[in-house]
């Protein structure tokens, strides 16, 4: 029975990576299209020389990013860490020694200015999640003017195979995030193939090789990692309206952040014999960067307006919890709250404290007596916060946080604010 099941993962596997290889296929040849169709628009005006999309950490705190930056070429950062670690021990040569020749090449640029200790960048398109079980995905609700956004990583095992020193070292990868970014088609070829039966059929035969993430389980994502997602739950969701969103979602982008980590390569191969019912035979070779993920940003691919992101808590910048249903609501159809600059303040921090990106916008829910209650805009969320003000507002001296005088009650026991 445990052999079967094993059959049977193991043939899914296969099924998802040429499922994959479709995708990404089409993906790739839609892009080239508008590429190409790009030129040929370019090529009747006078020649310009393109400008150069940079980035740097600080647009993402600034809260824009240039919709044009291409982030890293995955298959060029693979082929350039191959070339410095494709180093084989000598017959004569000292275990110490071979470190420190592998070490002394690891040393020094990558890539132009980029060396390995340096934080690699990838841009990733969001699919609408119903083209895909999983990876970065888009979901819209119309009628609730929603988007939710997921972080979905395949829960996956690598067998190593394909590593330079597979036959000296060979690396077993279990229970990793996996996110397959590009793949490349080798070679494509027919022959004849023929049963015991004498039954002969053409067989399409394609070589592949598949680039893209695989870590150990990334911290900041608080979900639970399936092989395919059923049911799966959002990292973030925005109020957007339907006019903007039928423009913002079809181009929307996510920034990846990785800190590569040694063996900086995981490898992976998986292949598929043809059948009378599906004629095809496919190998494919896995090569994944390897590390920490320290950041995912969403951002517009039409203006480059930063939408959220989510990152390591032990990063220095502000960290997104995802946030529950409650938290999200349309009230942009509520009355804008007129508070003055200690509220304000207030409101703010409030805010900041709980993932609000972006300027808040504030809109009042209701007024009770002292009791005030108002609804949060964010650029990544919603948030509804009620507080009593019975006081007048001043500064806290824990952290900073502004806090509400309540008059004849315990702040340590009953918070003036709460969400």
């Amino acid at each position: 029975m445990r052999g079967l099941l094993i059959i049977a993962i193991t043939f899914f596997l296969a099924m998802q990576a040429i499922a994959d290889e479709k995708s990404i296929i089409k993906n790739n040849n839609q892009a080239t299209q508008t590429r190409q169709s790009k030129q040929q628009i370019s090529s009747k005006s006078p020649q310009t020389k393109p400008k150069e999309a940079k980035f740097s950490m600080e647009d993402i705190e600034v809260g824009r990013i240039d919709p044009a930056y291409a982030g890293l070429n995955i298959v060029e950062v693979v082929r350039a860490i191959e070339a410095k670690t494709a180093l084989k021990k000598g017959e004569f040569e000292s275990t110490a020694d071979y470190n420190s020749r592998r070490a002394a090449a690891l040393s020094g640029n990558l890539m132009g200015k980029l060396a390995l200790d340096d934080p690699f960048v990838f841009v990733v398109p969001v699919k609408r999640i119903g083209q895909s079980l999983d990876g970065i995905n888009y979901k819209y609700d119309a009628d609730s003017n929603k988007a939710s956004l997921y972080v979905l990583p395949r829960l996956s095992s690598l067998n190593g195979i394909g590593a330079p020193d597979y036959n000296t070292n060979r690396r077993l990868s279990n229970g990793l995030d996996r996110f397959e970014i590009d793949i490349r088609i080798d070679a494509k070829s027919r022959y004849q193939a023929s049963n015991a039966y004498g039954a002969t059929v053409s067989v399409e035969k394609t070589d592949s090789t598949r680039f893209g993430i695989a870590t150990k389980p990334i911290s900041f994502l608080n979900i639970k990692r399936e092989i395919v997602y059923t049911k799966p739950l959002p990292v973030i969701e925005l109020a957007m309206e339907n006019s903007r969103a039928s423009v913002e979602m079809p181009a929307l982008k996510a920034l990846v952040i990785l800190k590569l980590s040694d063996p900086y390569v995981l490898y992976d191969f998986l292949s598929t014999k043809p059948t009378r019912d599906d004629p095809t035979e496919r190998t494919s070779q896995g090569k994944y960067l390897t590390g920490n993920v320290l950041t995912i940003v969403f951002y517009s691919g039409v203006t480059g307006e930063v939408f959220a992101r989510i990152q390591d808590h032990n990063s220095s910048q502000t960290n997104i919890s995802p946030p529950s249903s409650q938290n999200v609501s349309n009230c942009h159809h509520l009355e804008k709250a007129t508070l003055d600059e200690k509220k304000t303040k207030w409101f703010s921090r409030m805010s900041k404290l709980n993932g609000c990106e972006g300027e808040p916008d504030f809109r009042v829910s209701g007024i009770e007596g002292y009791k005030e209650s108002y609804c949060v805009i964010c650029v990544n969320k919603t948030l509804n916060i009620t507080c009593e003000f019975d006081g007048e507002v001043s500064e806290s001296p824990y952290n900073g946080l502004p806090s509400v005088k309540v008059y004849g009650k315990d702040y340590g026991s009953k918070p003036a604010c709460w969400r």
